[in-house]
């Protein structure tokens, strides 16, 4: 007979992981702002321990968890737009657990999990057939005459009815409210399922479900565990007329249970893309809305992507091409729109515009607009207005106000070029006023990827070996240990809010550059100076196993010999046993052989010191300085003089401790990784239609510098911790 009902949706029941909370009104704050535009969370959304429900799974327990990564996260296993709540970001097999990492996205699913209303979650899954563990029959069809949770006698043995999902894949999660969502449970909905099929059959039931409360069958799992073999019902004993039943109904398992499969993806194929049609034709409409195109430009996108699925780039791709299509018929003249209060002058090309920008920020301007004289913009309002005609502050382009077309200039795109030009030539004064003292000791490297740096040590080979006639040439001992470091991160925005642009606060976006600059270059003088003063001044622990700086004998696993405890002096006395103490390092040969390599015979070139001793220092090696103390009477007659730089390092706060390191282009020591360069970017973060418009009424600007710092020898340094 053919069922009236269709099968119903079936979710497990709810698990009420432990998560960890952000701050409460910290977070909350930053909802409301806009500042935060999502939250992402790791969640156990499954057990796959025996559970009280009467149903199991037959399948790949890792690929059934792995299966729900890209699927959606909704609100009580409701399949509507508006109980969406964010995505499954990734997931996986945790021992018996599913273990979701879930991106929340909209203000209300982060404020609910804030607020702990989100604590407890329950999966809803596909799968190709359910397999009834008494008669081996799809528990869909007439043939199986058993009930969910029931007990039957098979042979000699009492068997509850156990439902078998073969193949499951996942369809959703669900946040679940107490104590789980309305029609959760799935064995009243499979019984009221079945009851519909059989009717009244006079087909006889084995066993009639029992009166009293169901015995629950325990300890059976035949899902298959990537470290089990294949799963089977070894506790579940079936006599020789269920097998029968089974052979008989083969053939029409085949016919009818291929096509009720069929149907069921058919029916759960179609609900999916309704709510794929439905995110589809929402972000039509905001696209659109925000796009500021003709109506009837905009009524031309709409008929072509109305009631359809389609991807988002293929939509930003079609408004990008009207756009420049409209642009191109509204640009006969490029300066275009009515004269406006607080607008005066006309700009005839994108050249003359970004140099009026650079101008305004102070940033130089390109070599071929040096010379050109150009209007000198007001401020940053005039900038705004002339490039967007947005007189409005909707953060939107209008071409009929705009003085320059979209294809000609950019306000996004030509400050950020402007406020990077800026910030090198900030980069550059700074450096010179002594912020970029660790230029002189290290060694900057090039990098194409994030992955963790190992430092090449130079000077392992000591001398070439000596070939004789036909000989073998020997392997050379390059050195067998390598520094590593791992990379940071660093960055944050520039917003420039509607309020600064409508007050017109060109000196605050003006001293953007100038800071980033400052604080560029003072974080990487940080990161270097720790090298020197971490660890009470004996820097890191390098691979050997011991510290940067230590007194132990190089002939020692771990031993450096390049830290002293002298006091810089009235004469040459102490540097000269430093000079002396770097130039007699043996260089490495390998592990084995610790100690044993030639001198490297290189002297320090650069003394580091604090601020307390540059007068000092500066009496020791500078021979144009005129000392502000007595001066020091060399060592034997010759003097460092000259051949010593002394640098004052910001971050050395001991008075007394000081540092020597060797010429980098000899002995690579010190070590910097960059990847998109030294300085750091300012990178456009959006377009107008970046929602950080509509919600924060902001442009926004990143910044982004990768760093890694290291060291790749420590012959090539040298400390003094004065005692």
């Amino acid at each position: 007979m053919k069922n009236q009902t269709p099968l119903p949706t079936l979710y497990s029941i709810a698990l009420a992981p432990e998560l960890n909370l952000p701050n409460r009104k910290e977070t909350l704050t930053k909802i409301e702002s806009g500042e935060l535009e999502a939250i992402n969370f790791d969640a156990a959304v499954f057990s796959t321990k025996p559970n009280h429900n009467a149903y199991l799974f037959e399948g790949d327990l890792k690929n059934f968890a792995n299966s729900f990564e890209g699927q959606s996260f909704v609100k009580d296993h409701r399949e509507n737009l508006d109980s969406l709540l964010g995505n499954i970001q990734k997931s996986w097999k945790d021992g018996e657990r599913f273990i979701h990492s879930i991106k929340l996205t909209t203000r209300e699913a982060m404020t609910d999990y804030v607020e702990g209303k989100i604590r407890r979650f329950s999966i809803s899954w596909f799968y190709e057939w359910i397999k009834c563990s008494v008669c081996q029959n799809d528990f869909t069809h007439s043939e199986c005459q058993h009930y969910p949770g029931q007990t039957y006698r098979v042979g000699e043995e009492d068997v509850i009815c156990q439902l078998i999902f073969v193949n499951p894949t996942g369809r959703h999660t669900a946040a679940v409210s107490v104590p789980a969502a309305e029609d959760t449970g799935i064995l009243a909905s499979l019984s009221a399922y079945k009851k519909e099929i059989i009717g009244n059959s006079s087909v006889a039931v084995i066993n009639a479900p029992s009166a009293s409360q169901p015995t629950l069958l325990k300890g059976v799992n035949i899902m298959e565990d990537e470290n089990k073999g294949a799963a089977t019902l070894s506790e579940l004993t079936v006599d020789p007329k269920a097998k029968a039943i089974e052979e008989n109904s083969s053939a029409v398992r085949s016919l009818l249970g291929e096509k009720a499969r069929l149907d069921k993806l058919d029916e759960q194929y179609q609900a999916s893309e309704e709510i794929l049609i439905a995110t589809c034709q929402h972000l039509l409409a905001s696209g659109l809305s925000a796009s500021h195109l003709p109506e009837l430009t905009q009524v031309r996108i709409r008929k072509t992507f109305e009631g359809k699925a389609f991807k988002a780039s293929e939509l930003t791709a079609v408004i990008d091409e009207a756009k420049t299509e409209v642009a191109a018929l509204t640009a006969g003249n490029l300066i275009q729109g009515p004269a406006r209060g607080g607008v005066s002058g006309m700009l005839a090309s994108k050249d003359h515009v970004k140099a009026a920008v650079d101008d305004l920020f102070q940033a130089p301007r390109e070599p071929e607009m040096e010379g050109v004289k150009v209007h000198a913009l007001s401020g940053i309002k005039e900038a705004y207005l002339m490039l967007t005609g947005d007189y409005n502050f909707t953060g939107g382009y209008f071409s009929e106000l705009a003085q320059l077309s979209a294809t000609q200039a950019y306000f996004p795109a030509i400050t950020r070029d402007a406020l990077n030009k800026a910030l090198v030539k900030e980069w550059k004064e700074f450096g010179a006023a002594g912020y970029d003292w660790w230029q002189k000791i290290v060694t900057i490297e090039h990098f194409n990827n994030l992955q963790d740096v190992k430092w090449l040590r130079t000077g392992t080979i000591g001398s070439l070996p000596k070939v004789t006639e036909q000989g073998e040439y020997q392997v050379l001992p390059i050195g067998d240990t390598q520094e590593e470091s791992s990379w940071t991160k660093y960055g944050g925005y520039i917003p420039f809010t509607i309020e600064a642009l409508i007050n017109d606060d060109t000196r605050a976006f003006a001293a953007f550059p100038r800071e980033l600059a400052k604080a560029s270059l003072r974080n990487i003088s940080e990161q270097i100076a720790n090298i020197f003063t971490q660890s009470s001044g004996a820097g890191p622990t390098l691979k050997d196993g011991g510290a940067l700086f230590n007194a132990t004998a190089v002939t020692a696993a771990g031993g450096h010999k390049n830290l002293l405890t002298t006091a810089m002096g009235t004469d040459y006395t102490a540097w000269d046993a430093i000079a002396t103490a770097m130039y007699n390092q043996p260089m490495h040969v390998d592990s084995a052989n610790l100690g044993t390599g030639k001198k490297q015979a290189i002297e320090p070139a650069f003394c580091l010191h604090p601020r307390a001793l540059k007068a000092q220092a500066q009496s020791l090696f500078n021979p144009s300085w005129n000392p502000l103390i007595e001066a020091i009477p060399a060592k034997g007659g010759p003097t460092y003089a000259g051949q010593v730089e002394p640098i004052t390092v910001p971050e050395f706060t001991d008075a007394n401790d000081f540092a020597a390191v060797a010429d980098p282009r000899l002995v690579p020591g010190v070590m910097i990784g960059e990847i998109f360069g030294i300085e750091p970017q300012i990178i456009l973060a959006g377009d107008e239609r970046d929602p950080a418009m509509f919600m924060n009424d902001e442009i926004r600007h990143k910044v982004r510098h990768f760093l890694t710092v290291g060291v790749a020898n420590y012959r090539a340094v040298h400390k003094s911790n004065v005692v």
